[in-house]
């Protein structure tokens, strides 16, 4: 991976501004990785400063898409941060709406990892269609899966139960 790659995943804003300084561009694509950028690895990672100031100082694009369509905001999913990276991404302006290349959104995403603050995020955007449903796989096979809605509620009863375990 590369260094500011590195710095972004842990959320390393004194390396990353090296990195900068010494000229690697704020929208890299790291090659060995799906040609994501360092803010996916930054929402990846729930490196929430670094994807702060990647937005806020470099201006990158918060909707920049890698390789697979895959979008910071759907990467964020993946971050054990209790939904902070993604809710910040949607408070500035991330489309929820997009698509990766098989046709999965980032609510589709939320719901089946089990993130709930995050899926209700989602779901409160206007711009989200919670009917929507895969369409293809990585290799063009089509095929139709759950709505986001039956995996929203999949993860919010799950959550309950959990709850109601403890």
């Amino acid at each position: 991976m590369a260094p500011i790659h590195e710095a972004a995943s842990a959320n390393d804003v004194a390396a990353l501004v090296a990195c900068l300084e010494a000229g690697s561009p704020p929208s890299a694509p790291s090659r060995e990785r799906g040609n994501t950028t360092p803010l996916h690895a930054a929402a990846m990672a729930g490196s929430l400063d670094v994807v702060r100031y990647l937005l806020d100082v470099c201006g990158v694009d918060v909707d920049e898409q890698d390789g697979g369509d895959r979008t910071a905001l759907f990467w964020s999913v993946i971050a054990l941060d209790e939904g902070a990276v993604g809710c910040f991404l949607l408070r500035r302006g991330a489309d929820p709406s997009l698509p990766d290349k098989r046709g999965y959104t980032p609510l589709m995403q939320a719901a089946a990892y089990g993130r709930l603050r995050l899926t209700r995020a989602l779901l409160k955007d206007p711009r989200v269609d919670p009917d929507a449903r895969p369409c293809s796989d990585e290799g063009g096979q089509v095929y139709y899966g759950f709505p986001a809605v039956v995996h929203a509620g999949t993860c919010s009863m799950v959550s309950m139960h959990t709850s109601q375990a403890i």
